[in-house]
């Protein structure tokens, strides 16, 4: 028995509470995975070796992505637990899709430009590697989490893209707003990354990501009426 099967007397998901426990718990995540990727090696030296490079950045950039996406699923899962069965996996899920994507960043050693680690190869390097890096993070984790959706909801693929879309539209409105910021000069270079500006990213990431996904997983979660369950096994 799926949850669309379990009876309209389960409510459906809030998109208000969505969005609000997303940005917590997304701000709370960047701020402690900011901190900590701030701290670990600094101050480090020039690396000019690929391997060297990927030595350092992998458990850095993993570690710290990790926590965001922990900060994100554990609050998330609030929402969640009264919607699905095994949903104590789903903060596990999100944390391990966003571990990954930092670890696919360390792997691909392009952003000496930027860092000072790795093969210089410009500033198109550091934008590639960005790239891959939320696409990564928002299909991967989209994956792990339609495991946990898949016997439970109808069309559950459907959140694959929808997280993947999200996290990149969300991670494009985070970008604009940093700029914005530093162009006011609340933020310096050496700002980035830090505590401070990777809870901004963090808010606003939340913020965009659970607008744009709340429908989709209200859609999804949405019990279906007595007659609508009878008349499907008629």
């Amino acid at each position: 028995m799926n949850s669309q099967q379990a009876g309209s007397t389960v409510a459906t998901v809030s998109s208000f509470h969505w969005v609000l426990a997303t940005v917590v718990g997304s701000t709370a995540g960047a701020s402690a995975g900011g901190a900590l990727i701030t701290a670990w090696l600094e101050p480090f030296n020039v690396v000019t070796s690929p391997v060297d490079a990927v030595a350092i950045a992998v458990p850095r950039t993993s570690a710290a992505l990790g926590v965001w996406g922990a900060g994100m699923g554990i609050m998330q899962s609030l929402i969640l637990r009264r919607h699905l069965v095994g949903v104590r996996w789903w903060p596990l899920a999100t944390l391990a899709g966003w571990a990954f994507a930092g670890a696919l960043s360390g792997v691909l050693p392009f952003t000496a430009d930027v860092t000072g680690r790795g093969i210089d190869v410009g500033p198109l390097g550091f934008v590639a590697v960005g790239a891959a890096t939320v696409l990564a993070i928002g299909f991967v984790s989209g994956v792990l989490q339609w495991l946990i959706l898949r016997r439970q909801v109808d069309r559950s693929g459907v959140w694959v893209w929808t997280n993947t879309g999200g996290i990149a539209l969300a991670v494009v409105f985070a970008a604009v707003i940093l700029c914005l910021m530093s162009a006011a000069v609340w933020f310096q270079s050496e700002d980035f990354p830090s505590a401070q500006s990777w809870g901004v990213a963090g808010a606003a990431i939340g913020v965009a990501y659970g607008v744009v996904s709340s429908p989709v997983l209200i859609k999804l979660l949405r019990p279906i009426p007595a007659a609508g369950r009878i008349a499907g096994t008629t």
